[in-house]
């Protein structure tokens, strides 16, 4: 038995699935309630994406053996991967309680809680996990971004300090040192941080419209575009490295290859800003029909979006069409009584 295991485990940790599940059910036929055997060919079955099967043997192992937290946390990952949050919850909090010491069980449930947006509650269960293994090195990367995300900087910075003093050594802490340092306005200490960084993980797109980001707001346009361009050449559907270069280039007075970006970041996301930015490439184009077509998509989905309603306004004007500019001067007077240019332009068109 032990030689047939062994080669089995071989087999399994080289994502040959198939060879092992045939051992594993050799090795069950001799000894039907093995736990063990159970739980590793759920695991492979959940490994290979057949989650019904996955959830016909770890239910088989926990009759076996219901007070295993390893057995729940299994459960708790192939209801996950079928897509039914709750019960995931559900099992991970029941490894939890069998087993408090169980850092996977705390790791997994905070994910499950972020990703329900419960971010207090997924920060205090990560922490956990890492209070209970301190080189928990995935356990502070998903923590670390989400002190970025919840505007937690100082806190985060403690917590790249925690994982450094513990030896841990990773690439990705280099990263997240940089996007510590970017959030703290720190630009140029960023911008070294992800370029070592980008030495050793060249292809991270993410780290590339990262830098992209902190070389613009240095005023370094042609590093800023370099990066962009990359991110965009590893991940073509990275929408906001398209928002970002059609800023550039609308800067630039680069106006086709401005609306090409915008076009397809719109293409990946309904973004308002996305919209209106597409129509005010239009109006520089000088295509005013499609320059009016995105704005008023604007105000569809935002109707007092005052840009929009200027814009159209101006292009009303521009097109000779003195009622209709009228009535969009007085929306925008509605939202903004004082505005000294439209108050001029409403005169004007009023002969006055």
């Amino acid at each position: 038995m032990t030689d047939t295991l062994s080669t089995a485990l071989n087999q399994h940790s080289q994502d040959d699935h198939r060879a092992a599940e045939e051992k594993y059910l050799e090795l069950l036929k001799n000894d039907p309630n093995n736990t063990g055997l159970l739980h590793l060919l759920a695991i492979s079955h959940g490994q290979r994406g057949e989650l019904k099967q996955a959830e016909n043997y770890i239910v088989k192992a926990l009759k076996q053996d219901d007070n295993s937290a390893h057995l729940y946390n299994s459960y708790a990952n192939i209801a996950k991967y079928q897509g039914n949050d709750s019960k995931a919850v559900e099992l991970y909090e029941k490894a939890i309680s069998l087993e408090p010491g169980n850092s996977a069980s705390h790791y997994n449930l905070g994910l499950m809680l972020l990703k329900s947006n419960q971010n207090k509650q997924a920060i205090s269960y990560i922490e956990k996990a890492i209070n209970i293994k301190p080189d928990y090195i995935d356990a502070y990367h998903v923590l670390i971004k989400l002190l970025h995300k919840t505007q937690q900087i100082d806190k985060a910075t403690k917590t790249i300090s925690q994982a450094e003093n513990t030896g841990i050594d990773h690439p990705v802490f280099t990263k997240l040192k940089a996007q510590n340092q970017h959030y703290k306005n720190n630009i140029a200490t960023a911008i070294e941080n992800y370029e070592t960084y980008l030495d050793i993980c060249n292809s991270d797109y993410d780290a590339h419209h990262h830098v992209a980001t902190a070389y613009l707001t240095k005023g370094d346009v042609k590093a800023a575009t370099r990066h962009n361009l990359a991110a965009l050449e590893i991940n073509p559907e990275h929408e906001e490295s398209h928002h970002n270069i059609a800023v550039i280039y609308l800067t630039q007075n680069k106006l086709d290859l401005a609306l090409k970006h915008w076009l397809k970041a719109l293409s990946l996301a309904q973004n308002i800003d996305y919209i209106y930015n597409i129509g005010v490439t239009y109006n520089y184009k000088g295509q005013y029909t499609d320059a009016l077509s995105y704005f008023e998509n604007v105000l569809k989905l935002e109707p007092k979006h005052y840009n929009s309603i200027v814009n159209i306004a101006v292009i009303y004007i521009k097109k000779n069409m003195p009622p209709e500019a009228r009535f969009y001067f007085k929306k925008a007077l509605e939202i903004k009584p004082d505005d000294e240019q439209n108050l001029y332009m409403l005169a004007a068109l009023d002969g006055k």
